[in-house]
């Protein structure tokens, strides 16, 4: 796995206005080499499922695979609690290449939904995971 973010940071966007402030050139050349590495990956592994953190979907990262503009057959599910997780499936295709993409919120969130509600959240994407 390649993290397109350290783990740690608040968010992509805490983390990379940080970076900017020092040399914004260079972040958006580490930012891309994560993309491209991250697609290298992808392609040559060719995972069934890909989970993609929601926050990892910016408009920086349009030539990055997993980027949502390229998937295809999204469906979008949502799970009610405290807070409503919601999380959405998607289809890639590249060549003879096909994965699933689910992007869902970072883990750190899922507490957020409620103690009860957690395994309404984890059953709803392990449901998914099935059908894939």
């Amino acid at each position: 796995m390649a993290n397109i973010v350290l783990w740690g940071s608040k968010d992509f966007k805490s983390f990379t206005s940080q970076l900017a402030k020092y040399d914004k050139a260079l972040l958006e050349r580490a930012i891309q080499f994560s993309y491209e590495l991250n697609n290298q990956i992808i392609e040559y592994f060719k995972p069934k499922v890909v989970l993609v953190p929601k926050s990892s979907n910016s408009p920086s990262s349009k030539n990055w695979l997993l980027h949502s503009s390229n998937l295809t057959d999204i469906q979008h599910h949502e799970v009610r609690g405290k807070v409503t997780f919601k999380f959405s499936v998607g289809s890639l295709q590249k060549g003879d290449f096909k994965t699933t993409v689910i992007s869902a919120p970072h883990p750190s969130y899922t507490p957020r939904i409620g103690r009860e509600f957690r395994e309404s959240a984890q059953n709803a994407i392990f449901t998914v995971l099935q059908n894939c």
